[in-house]
């Protein structure tokens, strides 16, 4: 692999591409430079070629930016943080729409503390009637669906859960946590011998914050995140399941295929401008302690406490700063309570502004009666707003009010990636104009050959959308690579180059004679070479394993343990070249629902990218 490309190299690739294919348009000399604005009458492949001129760069980040990012992150953090300090409720009575901010704010109140104390059956039937049925965040609630989160936390040896609750010291930000877990553990024998044999030998340990950690997000600025103390992420996972099992039943917001549903309304609403996308600046830090003191009801708020980090410690500098922010990302429940405040405030506005509330649900139509019973169909309302974290969908005639609202609220909306008028509508990772879909595509490293193989890969689907075809900068590409794999397209974007069957076929594509001719398959049995993902594991009862026979039991329950290795669930591992077959090598063949048409224009752009 040769040394890591220079962006602006990998840009004017771009650009020079683009500009044969005949867009005319005025790009910068450098991707950091200032794009033209585009008017409505623009064509669309104009429209997807300034995107990806835009995006192809814009997080890109190699080490000399690095420094540079994080100290914008944390001056942006400081100031977020401080704002969340200051805030208080509106003294002005100002009026919108013939609706006072009084009268905003108070349904609002109404509508989030309804969200809290509403009562829906759900979960592990068996449980129903145990629990108060009057509190959503009941503390025995919380504690029997507490679960082990996917990331890393605090004096933990890694993610999984046996090491986090087997090999390495529990912290905690109050007592009351660490006596809860025991007492939870104390239930079940098992548990309670594994508990017991991992304290006596790794202790636990009082961590009062969280920490505040770095993460690559554009060339310019960097993401913050928190790492959190381990049994406080463990009652917010239980947080987090009560809280997105209420938003389905309360406003028919499943977090599972919402961001699918944002993305159709938002295209829905660049074709007709029924609907208008919010997006805000660092939503998950701007949700004030101040604000929800006065939003929750007291006994909500009491149980956010109690769980949440009061502090963050920086991790550059050890400096431990007070949270008056309620969560970071990095706390379990912070993505589904945002979302519940921002439901809420949509539902606040929906009611001052009379527009009736459509929520999103399945609907099962039955038609006829067989021998095997009744059979029917199941349907889908349309809804009439989305919310999925930050990314909010209102009619139009409500965006203006909800925008009001937000800013009251503590929140600023990013205007530069809001849309309540033209073409253009973003949602959820999703761009549209006019109805078509104008993303682009974001190169965020290249440091190692995989990273190649999933730009160009997503560079040639990009063309198949387009028609742009981008022979020079696949070119660039390739020529970071010793050797060339070819894969078919059910591969990840990292195993190799997904290419149709006919190009893979010379040189490298075996096709066994014993196979070719079954009907049922039809393309035959095909080997190629691939790069697979190998997780670091850890052998069980080899050297280094020091787990007792119930954590180890446990584990196994858990599934962590795969063919007798501790499979670890953080991304850390290295990549294999492995000989592998597939009967299905062909786009028809994977089981997708593309048409013929994309098809076509895949193989297409295949062919255009890697050989123009």
């Amino acid at each position: 692999m040769a040394s890591q490309p220079d962006r602006e190299v990998l840009y004017r690739s771009i650009v020079c591409d683009l500009r044969s294919a005949g867009i005319l348009l005025n790009f910068p000399d450098l991707p950091d430079g200032t794009f033209e604005s585009l008017e409505e009458t623009a064509d669309i492949a104009s429209v997807r070629a300034l995107s990806l001129a835009k995006s192809i760069c814009k997080k890109f980040v190699d080490n000399s930016m690095a420094q540079n990012a994080d100290d914008v992150a944390l001056r942006k953090f400081r100031a977020i943080n401080s704002a969340c300090s200051q805030w208080v409720f509106p003294i002005e009575d100002n009026v919108v729409n013939d609706i006072s901010h009084f009268e905003l704010l108070g349904e609002f109140r109404r509508c989030l503390g309804r969200f809290f104390t509403s009562h829906y059956s759900f979960g592990d039937p068996s449980m129903d009637g145990v629990f108060d049925d009057h509190s959503l965040l009941d503390i025995p609630k919380i504690a029997y669906y507490a679960n082990n989160g996917p990331g890393a936390s605090l004096e933990a040896s890694g993610c999984s859960w046996i090491e986090k609750f087997g090999t390495s010291p529990v912290t905690y930000s109050r007592d009351f946590l660490w006596e809860l877990y025991r007492s939870t553990t104390a239930l079940s024998p098992l548990r309670h011998d594994a508990e017991s044999h991992r304290d006596a030998t790794f202790g636990h340990v009082v961590k009062c914050y969280s920490k505040l950690l770095f993460v690559p997000k554009t060339v310019t600025e960097s993401r913050t995140i928190c790492v959190e103390p381990s049994l406080n992420m463990w009652f917010q996972k239980g947080i987090q399941f009560l809280l997105e099992s209420q938003l389905k039943c309360h406003w028919g917001l499943d977090l599972a295929v919402q961001q699918s549903i944002n993305r159709n309304m938002a295209r829905l609403g660049s074709i007709n401008g029924s609907f208008g996308t919010i997006d805000l600046t660092s939503a998950s830090d701007s949700i004030s302690l101040k604000m929800l003191n006065w939003a929750l009801p007291r006994s909500v708020l009491n149980v956010l406490n109690l769980f949440r980090t009061p502090n963050a410690k920086i991790a550059s500098n050890d400096e431990e700063v007070e949270l008056h922010m309620v969560s970071t990302m990095g706390n379990a429940f912070t993505f589904p309570l945002q979302t519940a405040i921002f439901a809420a405030a949509v539902e606040a506005v929906y009611n001052c502004l009379r527009i009736p509330l459509k929520k999103y649900r399945k609907i099962r139509r039955d038609f006829s009666l067989s021998s095997s019973g009744l059979r029917g169909e199941t349907l889908f309302s349309v809804p009439n707003f989305a919310v999925n974290g930050d990314d909010i969908i209102v009619v139009s005639e409500a965006y203006d009010v909800l925008m009001v609202l937000l800013s009251l609220l503590g929140f600023m909306p990013n205007m530069t990636k809001s849309f309540n008028e033209g073409l253009f509508r973003e949602s959820c990772g999703a761009d549209f104009w006019s109805g078509h879909q104008v993303r682009g595509v974001y190169c965020k490293t290249l440091h190692t050959v995989q990273d190649v193989f999933s730009l160009i890969n997503r560079l040639n689907r990009w063309t198949a959308m387009s028609g742009i075809p981008l022979p020079q900068t696949v070119g660039f590409l390739r020529k970071r690579c010793r050797k060339i794999y070819y894969v078919p397209p059910s591969e990840s974007d990292a195993a190799g180059i997904q290419v149709p069957m006919d190009i893979a076929r010379p040189g490298v594509l075996k096709q066994s004679k014993s196979r070719v001719d079954l009907p049922f398959y039809g393309t035959g049995h095909h080997t190629y070479e691939a790069f697979r993902f190998k997780p670091n594991s850890l052998p069980v009862g080899g050297k280094g394993w020091v787990f007792s026979n119930e954590i180890t039991v446990l584990s196994c329950l858990k599934g962590e343990i795969v063919s007798g290795s501790l499979v670890r669930r953080e991304d850390v591992g290295i990549f294999e070249i492995r000989r592998l077959s597939t009967h299905c090598w062909a786009l028809s063949q994977v089981g997708l629902p593309l048409d013929e048409r994309y098809m076509r224009s895949w193989s297409d752009a295949c062919r255009a990218n890697l050989f123009g």
